[in-house]
């Protein structure tokens, strides 16, 4: 499932080492790394074009839903696929907090 990418520079979220190495892609589009000093996977945001699709597939389907429902009066419950875009979206969201924290330079007392 996971396709190795090509090289790409990277920041580790657990010990803020700066590395450049094969991310794998997930399940959510998300880029897995292991950090080249620790040993320890982690994740890296979904790239931009990625985030852009997501967004329109949530709010293509918001907008079906709620046109659904003021038409027609029928509640549409989404399938799996717009439920796991938005927790993929939801996902992307920790990651780039944890990847913007970890980059972030560090406070000197």
């Amino acid at each position: 499932m996971a396709r190795t990418l090509p090289v790409q520079d990277a920041t580790c979220t657990n010990c803020r080492a700066r590395f450049q190495a094969n991310p794998k892609r997930t399940f959510f589009n998300l880029r897995r790394f292991t950090c080249a000093h620790c040993h320890q996977t982690f994740l890296y945001p979904m790239p931009d074009r990625s985030r852009k699709v997501y967004w329109g597939i949530v709010w293509t389907f918001g907008v079906l839903i709620a046109g659904l429902w003021l038409v027609a009066g029928v509640i549409l419950i989404p399938g799996f696929w717009p439920l796991a875009v938005g927790f993929g979206l939801w996902r992307d969201t920790i990651v780039r907090k944890k990847v913007a924290m970890a980059q972030a330079p560090a406070f000197l007392p």
